[in-house]
């Protein structure tokens, strides 16, 4: 069964009861939006009268998502069970690059809709990080990045060569967003002279350019300029072991404004700078990068172009015009 605080659908008593543990200290908006990006249901014989957490004995990861969102749902599931003190995490499983049973401190995770488990089973997408809410004590003070690290990821990232140190990996997004138009808050990608600011900062003698099929206009005019100024160049339209290969290979890398490089980042062994655009960094913050070995420099490009390109990105002809002609006045390094 499963429970809609915005459908007006919180009606039975064993959901109230569980959403009353779950964010007992959360303001109303944080409620509601928790409940919309992640309803909970519930599987088993409870007992009402007792604190509902405390008789759940397996959590089940629902959704299966892509690499980057896929990973931040299980982080956010593990949390959760560290948080309550509940051992076992069923989820859908991705084994092109995790092991199928792997443990994370005391959370036992493995591949499975729960089935078969023992006892009383939650249910939920994890989309939405609970733990944020400082809803459950004691809370889980582990960043993503912590416990991205204590996964068994099917990388031997030992043996992943580093690229020489003059080698700059520049991933970006060209596929969904730019694709219709519908409005995609905060996923505005950088402008071409970022790259170009990037690529001018010092002697790159190998540019490796990361990008999906698609229609960012930035990527045709950054390739002319990299063979302008003569550096070695390859171009990597991959499928998703490539990726994660180059990204883990990186030593220098230009992200772009997205999920997907977040769990890369968090275990590669050879990372040491990073650039970013805009307040996409706040993410990295959130995520536990600042207490990494690796070096952010942050770059900005107006007030105006975040407000009419990052914020309220819809993919218009003036936004994808805006992205080739911002001028490098706009364009300024964060301290």
């Amino acid at each position: 069964m499963k429970f809609s605080l915005l459908q007006g659908l919180m009606v039975d008593p064993l959901h109230d009861a569980l959403y009353g543990e779950l964010l007992r200290d959360a303001t109303e908006m944080d409620r509601e939006e928790a409940c919309r990006k992640d309803p909970v249901s519930l599987v088993g014989d409870f007992d009402t009268s007792r604190p509902l957490l405390s008789q759940v004995s397996a959590v089940v990861a629902t959704r299966a998502h892509f690499f980057g969102n896929q990973i931040a749902c299980l982080v956010n599931a593990i949390k959760f069970c560290k948080q309550t003190g509940i051992r076992k995490l069923y989820w859908p499983g991705a084994p092109e690059y995790l092991a199928d049973t792997f443990q994370v401190d005391e959370v036992h995770v493995m591949v499975g809709d729960g089935t078969g488990a023992h006892g009383n089973i939650l249910r939920a997408s994890f989309l939405y990080d609970r733990s944020s809410l400082k809803d459950i004590v004691p809370a889980c003070t582990e960043s993503f990045v912590d416990i991205c690290r204590k996964m068994n990821f099917r990388i031997d990232r030992a043996k992943t060569d580093a690229e020489s140190d003059s080698t700059l990996h520049i991933h970006i997004r060209a596929g969904d967003i730019f694709q219709g138009t519908n409005i995609r808050f905060n996923y505005g990608q950088p402008p071409l002279i970022f790259y170009t600011k990037i690529l001018s900062l010092r002697h790159w003698r190998r540019v490796v350019v990361i990008s999906q099929k698609g229609q960012n206009p930035c990527v045709k005019p950054m390739i002319d300029f990299i063979y302008s100024k003569g550096m070695d160049f390859e171009f990597i339209m991959p499928n998703f072991l490539d990726t994660l290969d180059a990204i883990l290979a990186a030593n220098h890398l230009v992200v772009s404004r997205g999920s997907f490089l977040l769990p890369a980042m968090a275990i590669s062994r050879n990372l040491r700078s990073c650039y970013v655009f805009e307040d996409f960094y706040d993410s990295y913050v959130r995520c536990g990068f600042s207490k990494t070995e690796i070096n952010f420099r942050r770059f900005r490009g107006g007030e105006e172009f975040r407000r009419d390109n990052i914020i309220n990105w819809a993919n218009r002809p003036e936004q994808v015009r805006k992205m080739l002609t911002l001028d490098e006045s706009n364009l300024s390094e964060v301290d």
